[in-house]
Parts: C-alpha cells; sequence; structure tokens
C-alpha cells in the first residue's frame, strides 16, 4: 500500500512539473518579413497607404515615430490578440489603410523573445 501511495505521489509531482515547465516555455519567435510601410499621423488617427496588405501570416508591417518625439520604431500590428502574444507588451493604434479605419494590437518587431526580423 505504501508503494501505491509513494508511486501516484510521485506522478502527480512529474505530472504537475510538466504542466508548469509548458506553461513557462514560449513558442519560437514570429518571423517578420518585407520592408514596413510609414504611418503617418492625421488628427487622432494613423493613416497607411492604401496599398497596404496584410501579411500571409495575419500581421501588418509599418513604422511609426509614436509621440512626443519618440525614435522610429517597426511594429507588428494584428487586428486580434494572437495567443502566443498575450503576454507581449502592446500598443493599440487606430489605423486608416485607404478608407478602412480599424483599431490593431501593435507590437514592437525589437522584441527578440517574440519576433525575428527578416
Amino acid at each position: 500500500m505504501k508503494k501505491i501511495i509513494c508511486g501516484l505521489a510521485a506522478a502527480c509531482l512529474m505530472a504537475f512539473g510538466a504542466a508548469s515547465l509548458a506553461a513557462d516555455m514560449v513558442s519560437a519567435p514570429i518571423t517578420i518579413t518585407g520592408t514596413p510601410v510609414m504611418l503617418e499621423k492625421n488628427g487622432d488617427m494613423w493613416t497607411a497607404p492604401e496599398r497596404t496588405t496584410m501579411s500571409r501570416d495575419g500581421y501588418y508591417y509599418f513604422n511609426y515615430a509614436g509621440t512626443s518625439g519618440q525614435p522610429m520604431q517597426s511594429m507588428a500590428c494584428y487586428k486580434e490578440r494572437p495567443q502566443s502574444l498575450m503576454n507581449a507588451s502592446s500598443t493599440m493604434l487606430d489605423i486608416k489603410i485607404g478608407s478602412n479605419p480599424m483599431k490593431l494590437y501593435c507590437y514592437p518587431t525589437n522584441d527578440t523573445k517574440y519576433f525575428m526580423v527578416k
């Protein structure tokens, strides 16, 4: 009986340890390709050229200067927050592409924990 209880306890500890390790692991970085499109500030909204398209992987790739003289930075922007980026720092931007205004979740691509720019 003592062997069974010890065996069950060891199995439970291994199962909880594996689940904890899996929760701490970060998936492979998202590869960002292409040339970022320059956003321009227009009132309360950022604008991008009408020809701007979403990548096959579901992101828009932008350069923008932010506000208050911030330096230029590249951002990967998504309509929905990807599960793999739930813990990443993001900024919600109002962006108009052509005549389509939208709110996008934007992430700095210099965060090598989440992105790899090629």
